[in-house]
């Protein structure tokens, strides 16, 4: 099991992106932003400013709007959900980061909700059938204790997921396994907003997924 802090500082000193959205695909045009001013160090909500501090290329900010309460999703899923995230989610809809990260927006309506459930009981399943094998290599799935919460997944099969190491969902620290199994999972300190925050800045291998994003456009395209 290895540390994604051993690749990347917590403190992320990168300039912020300028995050290009396609007008095409579910609600017209988007684009995400990353910069404004901090509120504190160390405090969560900072990342979800950077994100949304700035205004888009069309005049206004980054806007997700719900048609599901967060109560609804929380029932679905079995689960309470990180402030962060639900915020995030306020702000973007579903769709893939820099062709590299994919977020299905569970409060943007149904079908993202169903979607996105799919996609939380195959990486539940996938956890479960490694943790079965290599119990002490291995976190375990949720509804396990302290069983990880998946939340996004990488383009070439990898998963983001929630480490649910504290009752708080705020103090959550979030966790990759890479679709080759063989490099383990990486562990992190991070909230999901500084994650998603150092995937949008990088430009080497310094992020979670230990890819070199030197050559990604810094966009976002919804579906």
């Amino acid at each position: 099991m290895t540390s994604g802090d051993d690749r990347a500082p917590l403190a992320d000193p990168s300039p912020t992106p300028d995050f290009r959205a396609s007008t095409s695909g579910v609600g017209g045009p988007w684009c995400n932003a990353c910069g404004g001013s901090a509120e504190g160090a160390g405090s969560r909500w900072t990342h979800v400013k950077r994100w949304a501090g700035r205004r888009s290329r069309w005049g206004g900010p980054v806007r997700s709007p719900p048609t599901l309460g967060w109560d609804v999703v929380e029932r679905r899923l079995g689960t309470p959900l990180p402030a962060d995230y639900k915020e995030f989610m306020r702000r973007f809809p579903s769709g893939m980061f820099r062709d590299v990260v994919c977020v299905f927006n569970p409060v943007q309506d149904e079908e993202s909700l169903a979607r996105l459930v799919d996609e939380f009981e195959g990486m539940l399943l996938g956890v479960r059938i490694l943790w079965e094998e290599y119990d002490d290599d291995s976190f375990p799935p949720f509804p396990e204790p302290r069983g990880v919460i998946p939340f996004a997944s990488d383009s070439s099969g990898g998963s983001l997921f929630w480490l649910p190491w504290h009752p708080d969902p705020d103090r959550w620290h979030v966790v990759f396994l890479s679709r080759n199994l063989a490099a383990g999972w990486t562990r992190t300190r991070r909230p999901m907003t500084a994650v998603m925050r150092q995937l949008a800045n990088s430009r080497s291998e310094r992020n979670i997924l230990g890819w070199d994003l030197a050559g990604k456009e810094r966009d976002f395209e919804p579906f």
